[in-house]
């Protein structure tokens, strides 16, 4: 269950808003959605949400913008008197689908474990239905089908998880876009445990990709696998492609605390990952990274400036149930 939270947070900024009508909200509402600027988009859209209670494009922004900062339950209800005056916008339901799954990783980051997933069981029923909603209302829309392919694969079985069901999606993305279902096809081939065939299809996908995402998501799939040596060697190959890509520089943190090797790269990566004054909020939060230089420091056996960065991480803690965890566990193993 936290792949899905991995996969699909990252997918809610790849533009969920891309079929809403033009109207009152300005422009840079929808380009800061779209770069993943979800908190500075909410404080644009939230002065015209009492003023134009009845117009649909503010609304619906709105919700985008609650779901992206992570309150999905304001967002529910608002997705859902859009969606009662106009049930065949599939975008409004691509964007419920986005919400449901927002609020299921929160109850599984504050409760995790079987009982959790068992709770759970309604809200992903309620994810999937709509997004094949909006599959169906919006064939071409490369979002929804993106996000139902990632659910197809990393729910259980019993919980609607179907490896075909995501390769027919794969399938119907190929005409809609080309990297986008390499990277589906890649997810499918890492869950049934063919690592290189998954490599394959990523590299497939980079050398048709503009940006560093399909790099990034290789070396998440070798991280997934323990193969570190290689998840480096990718992730270096990612800040090359895109120096001003923060994702890379945080992953190269992530694998010298999980791994225990090439510590000054991965102090280097994370020290670089905090420099940047913006970072799209899907991407781990400062606390994260102050988590990760925490590992890294226990590893060098520098314990001072372990409960250094651990405080740090903690200041962020409060509002992230699973840092919480992840911290009290650090501090324990100091």
């Amino acid at each position: 269950m936290a792949c899905i939270s991995r996969v699909l947070v990252g997918l809610i900024t790849a533009g969920l808003a891309s079929l809403a009508q033009a109207g009152v909200v300005p422009a840079e509402v929808a380009a800061d959605a779209e770069a993943g600027y979800f908190r500075r988009a909410l404080a644009r859209v939230e002065p015209l949400v009492a003023t134009h209670a009845e117009d649909a494009e503010v609304q619906f922004r709105h919700a985008e913008a609650l779901i992206g900062v992570g309150r999905p339950d304001e967002a529910i209800p608002k997705l859902e008197a859009l969606i009662a005056r106009n049930p065949e916008n599939g975008a409004y339901h691509r964007m419920l689908g986005a919400a449901h799954q927002r609020k299921m990783e929160a109850v599984f980051a504050a409760n995790p474990g079987l009982g959790a997933m068992m709770r759970m069981r309604k809200m992903l029923k309620d994810t999937l239905a709509e997004l094949e909603t909006a599959a169906r209302l919006a064939p071409d829309d490369v979002e929804a089908r993106v996000m139902l392919a990632s659910i197809y694969l990393e729910a259980p079985g019993f919980m609607g998880g179907d490896v075909d069901k995501a390769l027919a999606q794969a399938e119907a993305l190929e005409r809609l876009d080309r990297v986008a279902a390499l990277k589906v096809r890649a997810s499918a081939a890492a869950h049934e445990d063919d690592v290189d065939e998954s490599a394959a299809l990523y590299a497939r996908a980079d050398a048709l990709d503009k940006t560093a995402g399909s790099l990034v998501a290789l070396g998440v799939m070798y991280v997934g696998n323990e193969r570190y040596d290689d998840a480096l060697r990718t992730f270096r190959a990612a800040t090359e492609k895109d120096p001003d890509a923060p994702a890379p520089w945080y992953q190269i943190g992530r694998v010298a605390a999980l791994s225990g090797t090439a510590l000054d790269e991965g102090v280097a990566g994370l020290t670089r990952y905090l420099a940047f004054e913006m970072r799209p909020d899907a991407l781990p939060s400062a606390g994260w990274a102050h988590l990760r230089l925490g590992n890294i420091h226990a590893h060098a056996k520098r314990i001072d400036a372990a409960r250094a960065a651990f405080r740090a991480a903690a200041v962020h803690a409060q509002r992230e149930p699973d840092l919480v965890r992840k911290l009290e566990e650090a501090e324990d193993d100091l």
